[in-house]
């Protein structure tokens, strides 16, 4: 047989090659024009800077502000230009209160005097060191009112856990708890059990300014000292405190968090004071301290105008609701800090030691609508930084009808160093300064006088710290209100 013959094979159809799409481009994201730079303290950037910023930014008409996080301890605030398709930033490194100024070993392009920073943020006072380095690079004294600004004011709170049984503390004691002399809370009347110290670490101004208060300017060693922790940042310390039975340390007002604030004395037998507003805001608590702004003498003008808004009224509502304590007078205390103010006046009545002559001066006034005390440099009459500006605080408070009739008594006082009777007629010098300057305003005053360094009412007998001497330059500020009408 014949086998038929196969049919040719077809011959596959291929398809045709496929278009390659091109997908459409991703929109640019708009690059960030960095327009200020803040550098410094951690008590300050963590939480109140970038408030203040998100603040300032949306006062200048901002849109779509965000925080962006950059590398530990810094961020970025970006905002939408009015007007622009435009996006800036406002850049803000809070690396401890000595990077507000220069460079350190650990954090590099920081601070004023490199250029690197256009607003330093400080949890302590400029040192001289760092003063005559702003002077040899002609950028100006840092001390001046031009450029430094107390913007807040916070309390060094020393915090346990909330279930110790100790509930006030002496700066000496606390002095040798973290210098290893008292070692168990047995030695202090509390339970047995090894004291656990918690600190913040040695570039940070929360650490300066206890070493400075409580230290008598003796160092902690973090990486050497027996039982003793340290951290960059504030919230760490709080809630390991919190956390730990038989711990302690020390942090700023605003983050105290769930721990136990004690009471602190000046010494053995004086009045221990809770870090409250009131005690903070008049500097009178032993371990209260300024916030500081700073600027160089040809600072970029967004800087000057970041310092301003953080003085008004709207930046001392951001201060505030930051859980500091505002510069600002306020027109209303809340109830619970007037209550604290009658307090510490009944205090200073039923004390055998204060003369008579001082509670008669203060025996029908109050400080609930002047919580303030005007400061001094040492040996001098003239006003310090803040006072300047509390003399018109308290001049546009005081100018309100309610106040009509009212009358002030200024009481000044000196530290306890030098001659008593030059510093008896230096602290009546200071009270007419300051009734000086307030007269110019309007002002009346009932009597201007001064006790000099009258033992039972320094607030810190120390002598060999400048912090603790300055708390007693002073003039406090009490309000003498018109007798009510007869009927």
């Amino acid at each position: 047989d014949t086998t038929p013959a196969s049919p040719p094979p077809v011959a596959a159809v291929q398809p045709p090659p496929a278009v390659p799409v091109t997908p459409p481009p991703e929109p640019k994201e708009p690059s960030l024009n960095i327009i200020l730079r803040l550098h410094g303290s951690n008590t300050i950037g963590a939480t109140l800077a970038p408030a203040l910023v998100e603040a300032f930014m949306k006062e200048k008409g901002y849109t779509e502000i965000e925080k962006i996080p950059q590398a530990e301890l810094e961020v970025l605030i970006k905002g939408k230009k009015p007007a622009s398709a435009e996006v800036d930033a406002i850049e803000i490194k809070a690396h401890g209160s000595g990077t507000a100024f220069d460079e350190t070993d650990k954090n590099k392009q920081v601070g004023l005097l490199g250029g690197y920073a256009d607003v330093g943020m400080s949890s302590s006072p400029v040192q001289k060191e760092i003063a005559e380095k702003f002077q040899a690079q002609n950028k100006g004294n840092p001390g001046s009112r031009a450029q430094e600004h107390v913007i807040a004011l916070d309390g060094l709170a020393v915090i346990v856990n909330p279930s110790n049984s100790i509930d006030k503390l002496s700066v000496e004691k606390i002095r040798k708890i973290f210098l290893g002399e008292v070692t168990d809370w047995a030695q202090l009347g509390g339970s047995a059990g090894a004291i656990k110290l918690y600190s913040r670490d040695q570039q940070s101004g929360t650490y300066d300014t206890f070493k400075h208060l409580v230290l008598s300017g003796q160092k902690l060693e973090c990486d050497q000292q027996a039982n003793l922790t340290c951290f960059e940042d504030s919230k760490a310390v709080a809630s390991n405190v919190a956390s730990d039975l038989n711990g302690i340390g020390f942090i700023g007002l605003n983050y105290i968090g769930t721990a136990k604030a004690l009471k602190v004395s000046m010494g053995e037998g004086v009045n221990a004071l809770a870090p409250t507003r009131f005690t903070v805001k008049t500097e009178d608590y032993p371990l209260s301290r300024r916030l500081f702004l700073y600027q160089t003498n040809q600072p970029k003008p967004l800087a000057a105008e970041f310092i301003q808004f953080s003085l008004s009224n709207a930046g001392q509502k951001v201060v505030s609701d930051a859980g500091l304590v505002e510069v600002a007078i306020a027109a209303q205390e809340d109830p619970a800090a007037l209550s604290v103010v009658d307090a510490d006046k009944q205090r200073l009545l039923d004390e055998p030691a204060i003369p008579n002559a001082y509670k008669d001066l203060i025996r029908q006034a109050d400080r609930k609508d002047t919580p303030l005390n005007f400061r001094f440099a040492s040996g001098a009459s003239e006003l310090d930084n803040r006072a300047f500006r509390d003399v018109g605080r308290l001049s546009e408070k005081l100018s309100k009808p309610e106040f009509a009739g009212s009358k002030l008594i200024l009481v000044g006082f000196a530290d306890p160093k030098g001659d008593a009777a030059r510093n008896l007629e230096l602290s009546k010098q200071r009270a007419a300064q300051v009734k000086d300057e307030l007269m110019t305003e309007g002002i009346q005053i009932e009597t201007a006088t001064g006790f000099g360094e009258e033992p039972s009412l320094l607030l810190d007998p120390r002598e060999d710290e400048p912090e603790s001497l300055a708390k007693n330059r002073r003039v406090e500020v009490w309000l003498q209100r018109p007798a009510p009408a007869s009927p």
